[in-house]
């Protein structure tokens, strides 16, 4: 795995520092290493942010490498680039990988046994730490058993801006789409997905498991998501 290899976390190479030794992880993780990129944060004008910049000059004893270190908080600066392309969120993480591809294994989404999508051409997107999420066409979706939800938007540094949310049945924001996804994830452009954590899947025939347990297993988060009027 890369995380072994070179610069990875646990490789032979560059200066990175754990707060534990290796071979005895403690209950709470710090990763700290030099990075390569230029991180910038933009505060437009003369706007003063008040508490703005955080540091611990005198970290817990299992967190020294922060040190003498500045943190910025995110909401308050008007923009985040990495080298010249604005990111959102927070900073990408070196070792988390999203990777996109084409399948034709047949898809379908339900719900209390109401079909919401059926195809064979879905874009399957894989993410560190999420399961697979399916991009389905709009022409393989009902679109009829779905109710835009206006007035949410999610932002995701490695996908970009949502363009639109979806209801189905009792379900609120249960399918989302990005219009103009990032580069990287261009081929979800103006597909729709569902998250795997509310709805039932099949794939080729095999009914897909519920879950993982993950932030969007609930609700909890639409309201944070709000567009503000």
């Amino acid at each position: 795995m890369t995380l072994t290899i070179g610069t990875g976390p646990f490789g032979d190479q560059g200066e990175k520092t754990f707060n534990f030794e290796v071979g005895a992880p403690r209950d709470h993780v710090l990763y700290f290493e030099d990075s390569p990129r230029r991180v910038r944060v933009v505060l437009g004008g003369e706007t003063v942010a008040e508490n703005a910049v955080w540091s611990y000059p005198a970290p817990i004893e299992s967190a020294p490498p922060i040190a003498g270190y500045l943190a910025f908080y995110w909401r308050k600066m008007d923009h985040w680039y990495e080298e010249d392309e604005e990111v959102f969120v927070h900073p990408r993480d070196p070792f988390h990988r999203v990777d996109v591809l084409p399948t034709s294994r047949r898809v379908r989404v339900s719900l209390h046994g109401v079909e919401l999508a059926d195809t064979g051409r879905a874009q399957v997107l894989y993410e560190t730490g999420l399961p697979p999420r399916w991009y389905i066409p709009p022409e393989d979706v009902r679109l009829d058993e779905l109710e835009p939800r206006n007035g949410i938007r999610t932002q995701c540094p490695y996908k970009g801006v949502t363009s639109g949310y979806w209801s189905a049945g009792d379900e609120e924001a249960v399918a989302w789409s990005y219009a103009e996804p990032l580069p990287a994830v261009a081929a979800i452009a103006g597909h729709m997905a569902f998250f795997n954590e509310r709805v039932d899947i099949e794939v080729d025939g095999v009914e897909q498991e519920r879950g993982p347990s993950t932030q969007w297993s609930t609700t909890n988060w639409i309201e944070r998501a709000r567009v503000p009027a």
